[in-house]
Order: C-alpha cells, then sequence, then structure tokens
C-alpha cells in the first residue's frame, strides 16, 4: 500500500492542478478544505465582464432575473443554471467567496477587468499578483486588486478599440 502523499507533496499537486478540478476535489474532502485556503491558487486566464466571470474554461454566466449559469467552454457549451431568491449580488458574493475563499493572493497568468462593479463583491484586502492586465476601461478599478510584486507587468493593454465605434 502506497504512503500518503506529504504537506509538500500534497502542496505541489495542488497548487498545479486546474482551478476548476481543485476546486471540485477540495469542495468533497474536508481533510483538504482545511490546508486549501494555505495553498496559493494559480489561473491560467480569468475574465472579469459585466454579465459573466471566466476562470481558466468555465464559464459563469449570471442574469438580473437572480439566475446563475455555468457552462464549459469546450463541452459543446454545457450548461448547468441555478435559481433561486436571492439577489444577484448576493449571489455574486458567494460565488466569489466560493472560489477565492479568503486567500489573499491569487496567482492569474492574464487577468481581463471590463466591469468596475466586480470589486463591489472582492475583499479589499485581495491582490491578484498577474502577468499580463487587460483594462481598457477599468483600469483604476484594477491598480488597487494588483498585487505590487506583479510590476512591470510582461503586457499590459489599456487600449479601447476606438476605431471600431467612431472616429
Amino acid at each position: 500500500m502506497p504512503l500518503p502523499l506529504s504537506y509538500p507533496g500534497l502542496k505541489c499537486v495542488l497548487e498545479n492542478l486546474e482551478a476548476v478540478k481543485r476546486v471540485h476535489i477540495v469542495g468533497r474532502s474536508p481533510g483538504l478544505q482545511k490546508i486549501d485556503k494555505l495553498i496559493p491558487l494559480r489561473l491560467k486566464a480569468f475574465y472579469i465582464m459585466r454579465d459573466q466571470m471566466t476562470i481558466n474554461n468555465w464559464i459563469i454566466l449570471y442574469y438580473e432575473n437572480y439566475e446563475v449559469k455555468f457552462c464549459s467552454v469546450f463541452a459543446n457549451r454545457k450548461t448547468i443554471s441555478r435559481e433561486g431568491s436571492k439577489s444577484l449580488k448576493d449571489k455574486m458574493k458567494k460565488l466569489v467567496n466560493f472560489y477565492f475563499c479568503e486567500r489573499r493572493v491569487i496567482h492569474v497568468d492574464k487577468l481581463c477587468w471590463l466591469d468596475d462593479l466586480f470589486t463591489d463583491f472582492l475583499p479589499v484586502d485581495m491582490k491578484f499578483r498577474v502577468n499580463s492586465l487587460n483594462a481598457p476601461h477599468q483600469f483604476d478599478a484594477a491598480i488597487p486588486f494588483i498585487d505590487t510584486r506583479s510590476f512591470p507587468l510582461q503586457i499590459l493593454d489599456i487600449s479601447a478599440l476606438v476605431g471600431y465605434f467612431g472616429p
């Protein structure tokens, strides 16, 4: 019978596990839930838009009629719908708490920040350590959530698509 993983080995495995799979696995193991908050979360891409949040390949759509839909980019747009009587703001706070649960720093390769309303759902002390930032209209809203160790950024895109919408 093989020996269980030590804490350093388990930390290495969980830290480099794809984020959505990690949440799925940790959510079903009370032992892992205790140490999960201590292990940094690594995301390849995190997109924040007005009506959706994308974590790697997992799209979370939220609507004004208090409906939240989850769908995968690769699974033929298979959706899982959740409805309830809570307000949209309460649901988004729960989603952010579920995925980022009390972590101080989250490593993100590419952060695309297109909505300033998302700042209402994030804890004030949360920081994203990023390599690439795309924030054409919400640069001022995104900067307080960027960890200072991220600077200088590898890629910074704050240009708006002016040529497409007019002069």
